[in-house]
């Protein structure tokens, strides 16, 4: 899949705040999974459940269950990025600390 503008995407991070502050990448909407109980319900009304949807925590795990529950709430295109910011620091942007 090419994807040619952010617009087109939509980018979750499922870390808590604190990780958060210590690194992010720009475009990733926060929602901590320990806080599900706020917008899990609304997540459809936040979130485009036909725009492809990123997943994302700091090694992949919590990532993949918010990919799960995006799926089963009718998301059609989710991806969970496998290795997490952990991974995205060390191979893609160094600039990104690690923790």
């Amino acid at each position: 899949m090419q994807v040619e503008e952010a617009e087109d995407v939509q980018c979750i991070d499922v870390r808590e705040e604190w990780e958060a502050s210590i690194a992010s990448i720009p475009g990733f909407q926060l929602f901590p999974l320990s806080r599900m109980e706020e917008w899990e319900t609304k997540l459809t009304t936040i979130l485009d459940p036909q725009k492809p949807t990123f997943c994302l925590c700091h090694h992949g795990i919590r990532s993949q269950r918010m990919a799960q529950l995006l799926v089963s709430k009718g998301f059609q295109e989710v991806y969970n990025i496998v290795g997490g910011i952990d991974a995205y620091c060390r191979t893609v942007d160094p600039s990104v600390p690690a923790y």
